[in-house]
């Protein structure tokens, strides 16, 4: 059950997802578009911590949560 449930989140843009502390902190992959969209709606996501710079994946990232009234706080490295 568990392999299924890591497919199910690779699937729907959720790549390495996992709760750090259940419904508190969750980590996770890069996601894409649609898998941060998907964790916001299923997890009540607020805050966005980009480790991973203003790219254009950091555009992506800044326009979605702007739409989604997410604060994004971006620490690149």
């Amino acid at each position: 059950m568990r392999l299924l449930g890591l497919v199910a989140k690779r699937r729907f843009g959720l790549p390495n997802f996992g709760g750090v502390e259940e419904g508190r902190i969750y980590r996770s992959a890069q996601l894409t578009e649609a898998g941060l969209r998907n964790a916001v709606a299923e997890y009540g996501i607020r805050t966005v911590i980009a480790l991973n710079g203003q790219d254009k994946v950091g555009e992506m990232e800044d326009r979605v949560c702007r739409e989604l009234g997410v604060k994004r706080l971006a620490f690149p490295w």
